[in-house]
């Protein structure tokens, strides 16, 4: 057999790499077996061991132009991706595998690299070997499965396979790449933004514990200061948002498992980091930031990555905003990790300067006239919300007005990107406007998951145009599924989900979802219904644990539960249950 020769014609720009795998390539060559989409399989193996990647949508794939894309969205018109990324296809992102034979029959597999691709081009050949010959085998960090979520919306489920499959091709080396073809960095901004996505869907524990040693590892010891990638070998860009993953990806282990010991082995870390970011504020607010390791300039200062308007780092008031906010965030994060910890003193400093921090970034960014921040774009009133930045006697008016560029001034569609698309789901939930985060993402109209469906991705794109067309970007919305629409969420003084809540939102068109998560207690499960009006939930509750269910609407409930005793809920609409399986009824729940 020939030796396998490089294939000029699949040189392209950057962006564009599919990510899954499965079918097709060049002339005269085979169509390999379609697998799993969405893997990044150690790629097709086999008799004469061919292997190769274009990674890109071929001709005669599924075109942009998804309504209300605008003129060259789509990945098949060659658009840009936001962020300088040329969606140029096919493009392999030069991976390719070169094999000499000596003519008798070999089955090569390579044990020291991976490829993610969606279509193999296999030359050099003979002859097409057969289909058969070929198999995509899929390579991540091992762990099991922990939930699942179905609804009556068929979108809506293909978008929750679409992420979580999208998770489990980045979940490489015991850490959560950014993708799984160009750069195969652990950003902490990417990784910050899924943890609910892959947590809830896996049980990823010894996967964020390994991810934290790295994040200890590349810490400068004698500043402080946190690379943007962990670990850390090479530039990349980043931001506070992106070191602050150190803080809060510790918390959401304890929340999540009950593990201490993730708050103990890394507070050191947390106290160094929170110090070097806090000394590089400007009368309380971050305007700005250099030296941190691995950006550069304006890209080591990134606010709202690739939205869909484009990305806003260095001086621009968007930046300086979601980094002040996100700064709040982390101290009030930090805050409790010491409560926990029973470090009273470090508790009490990081809530004061949390208080100071959000103090001063309202009164420099708020505009009275329209109860917005900034440029008005809708995580920058959600999250200030969501961290209680908000004066009280304001919290309506600039709810009000988020509510208003979601629907009116967006049409119902998105404008954020990475992290504000995360902190935009995360604070409607918290502020029970489910209905609002229902609305942008259950629509195949650009910008949005379901546009990216509609132009035939099986795994979630880098942006809402394309680039990368597998990426950690934009799967957040996974944590939505089991949080918001069944409502299963942890209880912050009883981790581990000793104690949770159920607060199940039958919003839009719904009229049922059921999503199940497999705690270290055993398996909670959610599961709603409407039917000729009538609301109908079964709640699981596993041994050993306690719940407290809300149910929605105003009409009379039917349950043998008892009335809860929590001041967290309402009261007349709350029960506390105890383990075992537990009904609800009423009318009106919408």
């Amino acid at each position: 057999m020939p030796a396998l020769r490089r294939d000029e014609s699949l040189r392209g720009g950057g962006g564009g790499g599919q990510g899954a795998r499965g079918a097709a390539a060049g002339p005269g060559a085979p169509t390999a077996p379609a697998g799993a989409p969405g893997a990044p399989g150690a790629a097709a193996t086999g008799p004469q061991g061919q292997r190769g990647a274009a990674g890109a949508t071929p001709p005669g794939a599924p075109a942009g132009g998804a309504p209300g894309a605008p003129a060259g969205a789509g990945p098949q018109a060659g658009a840009r991706g936001r962020g300088g990324n040329q969606t140029t296809l096919p493009n392999s992102f030069n991976q390719r595998d070169e094999i000499v034979g000596n003519g008798t029959p070999l089955t090569f597999r390579s044990r020291f690299n991976y490829h993610a691709f969606r279509y193999v081009r296999v030359i050099g050949v003979d002859a097409a070997p057969a289909v058969s010959s070929a198999t995509g085998l899929m390579i991540r960090t091992a762990y099991d499965r922990a939930g699942s979520f179905t609804s009556s919306n068929e979108l809506l489920n293909q978008i929750y396979q679409m992420v979580n499959r999208t998770y489990e091709a980045l979940s490489l080396g015991a850490m959560v790449v950014d993708c799984p073809t160009r750069e195969r960095q652990g950003y902490g901004g990417d990784g910050a933004t899924s943890i609910e996505t892959g947590m809830l869907a896996f049980q990823t524990g010894g996967l964020y514990n390994t991810w934290l040693a790295h994040w200890r590892d590349a810490q400068d010891p004698k500043t402080g200061r946190i690379p943007n990638t962990a670990p850390y070998y090479n530039r990349a860009a980043g931001g506070p948002m992106w070191g602050g993953f150190a803080v809060t990806l510790p918390w959401h282990m304890y929340v999540q498992y009950g593990d201490k010991g993730a708050l103990e082995a890394n507070y050191p870390m947390i106290q160094k980091w929170l110090a070097s970011l806090l000394a590089d504020t400007t009368d309380n607010v971050l305007l700005g930031r250099d030296g941190q390791p691995g950006g550069r300039g304006m890209m080591n200062f990134i606010g709202d990555w690739l939205t869909p308007k484009g990305s806003y780092s260095g001086t621009t008031p968007t930046a300086q905003i979601l980094n002040s906010v996100h700064l709040v965030y982390q101290l009030q994060v930090a805050s409790k990790i010491a409560t926990v910890l029973g470090r009273t003193a470090d508790a009490a400093d990081y809530a004061a300067r949390a208080d100071a921090i959000a103090r001063a970034t309202h009164q420099r960014f708020y505009n009275a006239a329209d109860h917005t921040y900034g440029n008005g774009d809708s995580a920058l009133e959600v999250f200030p919300l969501m961290v209680g930045m908000v004066p009280p006697e304001l919290r309506k008016d600039v709810l009000a007005a988020a509510e208003n560029v979601i629907r009116v001034r967006n049409q119902g569609h998105l404008d954020s990107g990475l992290p504000g698309t995360y902190f935009l789901w995360k604070g409607l939930m918290q502020l029970d406007r489910n209905d609002l985060v229902y609305l942008f993402t259950s629509t195949k109209e650009y910008p949005g998951w379901g546009y990216m469906l509609a132009n035939g991705a099986t795994t979630s794109w880098e942006s809402w145009t394309g680039a990368s067309h597998i990426h950690n970007t934009l799967i957040t919305i996974g944590g939505w599924f089991v949080e918001g629409l069944a409502g299963i969420r942890p209880d912050e003084k009883a981790p581990g989900y000793r104690h949770f809540f159920v607060e199940p939102a039958p919003v839009g068109d719904l009229t049922s979802a059921r999503a199940s998560y497999r705690s270290i207690h055993g398996e909670i499960v959610s599961d709603w219904r409407i039917e000729n009006g009538r609301f109908r939930l079964s709640v699981t509750v596993p041994p050993g644990t306690t719940a407290t269910v809300v149910i929605p609407g105003e009409g009379a409930i039917r349950t043998q539960a008892k009335p809860t005793t929590s001041t967290e809920v309402n009261p007349r609409r709350g029960f506390d249950v105890g383990p075992g399986m537990h009904a609800f009824e009423t009318e009106g729940a919408r």
